[in-house]
């Protein structure tokens, strides 16, 4: 079920947040004693802090730099994104935040509130990696990001290797692309997506995700205001 954000800062503080390398001192201190249905349930919370945290990113992006695209793209990416996690698709997350993110988050919540993230060696870019049931790997962003979609990660790529906590701007727009390809070829499967104000990038999600065995349910990832059109164009009934 879910935890207060109260109780939530208060292990936060006390434990600190179960994402990192296992040999760190808190890690030992706590989690181990704490065991794995614990960890995984900590996950899962914050999972959902994670969430929140990139959201108000992404929409004061979009305010601080006048994206008029962007904020009127930003109710879509939303409701998508908090439909994953209301439907319990999102297993385990984490952030990745540039310079002005990372500013504004520290101005707006203290140190030990904060859940544990990786730094982008950008100032504006920030991105969030949502593992789907281990069936799915979703990359999302801002400033011009790509949605990405995977049904497996290179073996190169650390978005879930918690001793790595300095990416570039490009390891996780391009290059993860790359090494797929490499790696994969035709054998692989994959979604670069742009956002666009048709639907489409939500149409081609969907039909990624089912592909790969996950159960969604289309009316809860589409803005209620929009789930009409989308049911018009697209032929969706549930």
């Amino acid at each position: 079920q879910d935890i207060s954000q109260f109780w939530q800062s208060t292990i936060l503080t006390i434990a600190g947040d179960p994402r990192v390398p296992k040999s760190s001192g808190n890690y030992q201190q706590w989690w181990v004693l704490l065991g794995d249905k614990r960890i995984s349930l900590m996950r899962g919370w914050l999972s959902r802090f994670d969430l929140k945290l990139f959201l108000e990113i992404l929409e004061q992006s979009a305010k601080d730099g006048s994206n008029s695209d962007m904020e009127r793209m930003f109710g879509s990416r939303k409701a998508f994104m908090e439909g994953l996690l209301k439907q319990g698709l999102v297993a385990e997350s984490r952030l990745f935040l540039g310079g002005y993110a990372e500013t504004y988050l520290k101005h707006h919540y203290s140190k030990k509130e904060l859940p544990e993230y990786a730094k982008v060696r950008s100032q504006e870019t920030s991105m969030i990696y949502l593992n789907l049931q281990g069936k799915a790997h979703m990359l999302e962003g801002s400033h011009s990001f790509k949605l990405k979609l995977f049904d497996r990660l290179p073996s190169k790529v650390k978005v879930a290797n918690y001793g790595v906590t300095v990416f570039e701007d490009c390891d996780l727009r391009t290059t993860i692309v790359h090494q797929y390809d490499r790696e994969f070829g035709d054998a692989g499967r994959y979604c670069n997506l742009t956002h666009d104000i048709h639907l489409n990038w939500q149409k081609k999600s969907i039909d990624f995700l089912k592909s790969r065995g996950l159960k969604v349910e289309v009316g809860k990832l589409i803005s209620r205001e929009r789930y009409r059109e989308y049911k018009s164009k697209f032929g969706v009934s549930t």
